[in-house]
């Protein structure tokens, strides 16, 4: 318990969590006025509905089985690019991944968390917090009924407070304790009545789903003989018409037939009976639970296929569906919780720097197996996923050499400064045959050896003209060329771009910012452009790729630093992000031509 309630002398039970009394009300904050159909809603009540128990375990049981990860920010000395590990040794990775408290599991946890958020609109856990080298850390999460829970203001500084109601069991137990902002989890729903407090789901819906509640209870009388007689007798005599007649008349017919109903029915001359049927008003009037079942699904924000409502679907629809419950439903309530538990479980600041949360949501979000492997072929050929990416995604074992990148063209490895090594071709093999006999392969005889798609010819002198090998003229070598430097600039100029709006949120780290990356970019664009500025320079391009990529880096700083003397800080993010914006657009372009102009 936190130290403001355990000033105050509060206490909480060992079996706190398996008292029921404990819990409160569990329904105190509703009234129970009846909805216009006639049902009392409550959130006990509502879970008598089939749509809202199927909804509520849908939403609540997805959210609370997905892997909960903390992930820590590390630095590749050899890449210089960030890379996650998740941090198995931090407390929070136990509390939100394995374990919340020694009486829940972590999916238990987060599954009853989120169906107080949904169905209430709050959900609240006390942070139990442990002293380890003089440092609090997180040991244990202990979720509180909402019905128990009041947010309350501070007289004195304003700073949320949260009033607890406990059982009494002794004359000297406190009955309200209080809980500091900074010991309570309090997940809220995406639907705010103020800044501090959530609206829940059936608190708002509670007359569709007393209408659902109504016509199921009306469509069982109907069908139970509740509502409509199962059958009319036509032509009845006069005599019929005395009610004592009639009295006596079903007294003898339940005696004769109820029972077994096989026996003969002896009717007056002149009367029959007729069966009684639905009525297709009546026939129309069930067909309405199917339209609350798609109300209940909008209240929830579900696809009506996850309530088993297939009416409309399709095995096509349904895939789609599935992502969109994702994309739309879900990762607007992952996101709080991915912030709130990071804030309140690392009050560090500088270590959540280091850290972040992750709902993995990837194993939700998977199509079918042909979209799955295009989407990998298509990663791994053009250079943004490994080959052990993928088998990370779908849960297979990496293999050695999986880690490498490639592009399409001979399958050229990325170099760690972007530029391209060789190509796999038949050429780069080495010759591992330790014998002085020729080597021989397993090839076919009409197989052919793969060529380097371009041929660079040797710089002409300036006694002899410029010629070609093969079919490929002057003019489309030099084409080829400039468009291999201009490529090679977008992606630095994309690289420079993407660090210069990361750093432009910390207007303080500016200047040193800059001192520090582009001193290194100077080295990095130099090291990209041998092989481009190579290639040019057969057509009379300097081939000086360390002084062009000085000489850029230092002109990229020169302007960045004046823009920071042109704009007010809370200016400053926005106006280097418009820069950044023309520079991907056409400094690349600009700096070839420029390039061509001094031959």
């Amino acid at each position: 318990m936190a130290w403001f309630s355990s000033l105050f002398g509060s206490k909480k039970s060992e079996s706190w969590l398996t008292d029921d009394a404990a819990w409160g009300n569990p329904y105190g904050f509703f009234s129970f006025k009846k909805t216009n159909a006639g049902e009392d809603v409550t959130p006990y009540s509502a879970f008598t509905y089939s749509a809202v128990w199927c909804a509520t375990q849908r939403r609540c049981g997805t959210l609370g089985s997905l892997p909960k990860n903390l992930y820590m920010r590390g630095q590749n000395n050899v890449t210089g690019l960030r890379e996650k590990v998740i941090h198995y040794d931090h407390p929070i990775q136990r509390l939100l991944h394995d374990q919340a408290n020694p009486e829940m599991g972590a999916c238990a946890f987060h599954s009853y968390m989120e169906e107080k958020r949904l169905n209430n609109g709050n959900a609240y856990a006390e942070i139990q917090w442990e002293l380890v080298d003089g440092k609090r850390v997180p040991y244990y999460l202990w979720p509180i009924h909402p019905s128990r829970v009041k947010v309350l203001r501070a007289d004195t500084d304003n700073r949320v407070i949260y009033e607890v109601t406990n059982k009494v069991k002794k004359p000297d137990d406190v009955p309200v304790s209080y809980v500091e902002s900074e010991d309570m989890i309090h997940l809220t729903s995406l639907m705010m009545k103020n800044p501090l407090e959530g609206m829940g789901v059936i608190e708002f819906a509670r007359e569709t789903i007393g209408f659902g509640l109504a016509t199921e209870r009306h469509g069982a009388k109907t069908f139970g003989s509740g509502t409509m007689p199962k059958a009319v007798l036509e032509n009845a005599t006069e005599k019929m018409s005395n009610s004592d007649t009639r009295k006596a008349f079903r007294s003898d017919w339940r005696e004769v037939h109820q029972q077994d109903g096989f026996d003969i029915a002896i009717l007056n001359p002149g009367q029959t009976i007729k069966p009684l049927t639905l009525s297709v008003k009546d026939q129309q009037f069930l067909e309405t639970r199917q339209h609350n079942i798609e109300e209940i699904c909008r209240w929830y924000d579900l696809p009506p296929h996850t309530l088993h409502h297939l009416l409309r679907a399709t095995n096509n629809n349904i895939e789609e569906m599935s992502i969109g419950l994702v994309v739309y439903s879900l990762v607007p309530w992952i996101v709080p919780n991915e912030q709130h538990y990071l804030y309140k479980l690392m009050p560090d600041e500088e270590e959540r720097k280091l850290h972040y949360l992750k709902w993995e949501v990837n194993g939700l979000m998977r199509g079918n197996s042909a979209a799955r492997a295009s989407f990998y072929h298509a990663g791994i050929t053009d250079g943004w996923l490994s080959p052990n990416d993928a088998t990370e995604l779908e849960d297979f074992n990496p293999f050695p050499g999986g880690d490498q990148h490639f592009i399409q063209g001979a399958m050229a490895p990325i170099r760690e400064d972007g530029s391209l090594g060789e190509t796999m071709s038949m050429q780069n093999v080495p010759d591992t045959n330790d014998n002085d006999e020729p080597q021989t392969t397993n090839l076919p005889q009409t197989a052919t050896v793969t060529e380097p798609m371009v041929t660079v010819p040797p710089k002409p002198t300036a006694d002899e003209p410029s010629t070609t090998s093969g079919v490929i003229g002057a003019a489309r070598l030099k084409l080829v060329a400039r468009t291999v430097l201009e490529d090679c600039l977008k992606r630095m100029v994309h690289k420079e771009a993407t660090a210069a709006r990361r750093a432009a949120k910390n207007p303080s780290g500016w200047l040193a910012w800059l001192d520090e990356f582009y001193a290194a970019h100077a080295e990095t664009m130099g090291t990209a452009l041998v092989l481009p500025m190579e290639a040019c320079s057969h057509f009379g391009v300097p081939n000086e790729p360390a002084t062009f990529g000085r000489d850029l880096a230092n002109g990229s700083k020169r302007r960045l630093l004046d823009l920071s003397g042109e704009v007010t800080p809370d200016q400053f993010a926005v106006a280097v992000d418009s820069l950044m914006s023309d520079w991907e657009r056409d400094r690349a372009a600009n700096c070839v031509r420029g390039i061509e102009q001094l031959n």
